[in-house]
């Protein structure tokens, strides 16, 4: 049986989509899935070093736990203090660290998502810098084999215009190429 495609939305009927339910003694903690806004959050939070350390999804800090939870999580943050967010870092029920462990898979999938959309964008430009390169050879070809013919020479000075154009492009290209890359290795 296959997977309903409609099944696959962060959002139904208004409501968010709950990953994960977790009975505490206070209710039902409430798990949702990631929609791209969050996605984009976590990405961002990562780059300007709020997550992790090394590679490994950490809940140290206060803003991780007060912009995450209300995001991820049905679980309200009232109008607590930074040092008594802090102590209940420190002293977490069983709960808030299960809670904890499955937002921090939540950003490993993330994560996941953000290389392969790299990995895409790396792709597309090796495909287009290879394209253009192809057609920089052309004239070089056609050049080659016109040097006999008179008539060409109108035409040959379109093609060295049209080479350099491609030249540019191409350069154009690496250095797009080399941005994504400088982008996927600063998370």
């Amino acid at each position: 049986m296959g997977i309903s495609l409609k099944g696959l939305k962060t959002v139904q009927n208004g409501e968010r989509q709950i990953r994960e339910m977790i009975k505490s003694t206070q209710g039902i903690i409430e798990i949702y899935e990631p929609t791209m806004k969050d996605i984009e959050v976590i990405i961002n939070m990562q780059r300007e070093g709020l997550i992790g350390e090394g590679g490994i999804v950490t809940f140290e800090g206060v803003d991780v736990i007060k912009k995450l939870f209300p995001l991820l999580t049905n679980i309200d943050l009232g109008d607590l203090s930074d040092e008594e967010v802090q102590d209940i870092i420190m002293n977490p029920s069983v709960y808030l660290l299960t809670a904890q462990e499955i937002v921090a898979q939540i950003i490993s999938e993330a994560n996941k998502l953000y290389i392969e959309k790299v990995k895409t964008q790396l792709a597309n430009t090796d495909s287009t810098i290879s394209t253009v390169e192809l057609l920089h050879t052309i004239p070089a070809v056609i050049l080659e084999r016109a040097k006999g013919d008179a008539r060409v020479g109108e035409l040959t000075e379109k093609i060295e215009e049209v080479g350099e154009e491609i030249q540019v492009m191409i350069e154009e290209s690496k250095k797009d190429r080399e941005g994504i890359e400088k982008d996927e290795q600063t998370v």
